[in-house]
């Protein structure tokens, strides 16, 4: 396995233009993303799917919601039913955070449940992946944000990294 691999916009792009493509025509779609390393892919692909966007977290090996819109009534009158739930992650390592996600109830009540990661490995969860993983980090393009902070001081605004 290599060291690191810099993954770039372009890849990106071109990967989530195909998960959108599968799942464009999927009957009332819902996206999951795992807190934190997946929230830019799963809002990107709830917004390019035009869905509703719920948001799960994984300590120490039991997963719990932080926002779940799934049992939201005004979205559907069915609660804890949507026809097509995808769950998507940045990468799928030890497959903890996958399943531990998937015993969640709300996954029982699902029949149509999609896992799909940008980077996985052969696995038993039944989880898609993008691409191999086949290094031991994976430097994504937000990786290189910095954070910035603005600072107000009489009247003068500053940008402190």
């Amino acid at each position: 396995m290599k060291d690191s691999y810099k993954y770039f916009y372009d890849e990106y792009s071109n990967d989530m233009s195909k998960i959108v493509k599968a799942h464009k025509k999927a009957v009332n779609p819902h996206v999951v993303g795992i807190y934190p390393n997946s929230l830019s892919v799963a809002l990107h692909l709830s917004n390019a799917l035009n869905c509703p966007l719920s948001i799960v977290t994984v300590i120490n090996g039991t997963a719990d919601w932080l926002i779940n819109v799934l049992e939201d009534k005004t979205l559907r009158n069915k609660p804890r039913f949507f026809p097509t739930v995808i769950t998507i992650a940045d990468q799928y390592d030890s497959g903890e955070q996958m399943r531990a996600v998937q015993k969640l109830p709300e996954f029982d009540k699902n029949i149509m449940c999609t896992f799909i990661t940008l980077f996985g490995s052969k696995n038993d969860d039944n989880v898609f992946y993008e691409h191999e993983q086949l290094y031991k980090k994976i430097f994504y393009p937000w990786s290189d944000v910095v954070e910035r902070r603005i600072v107000f001081k009489d009247d003068e605004i500053d940008i402190v990294q």
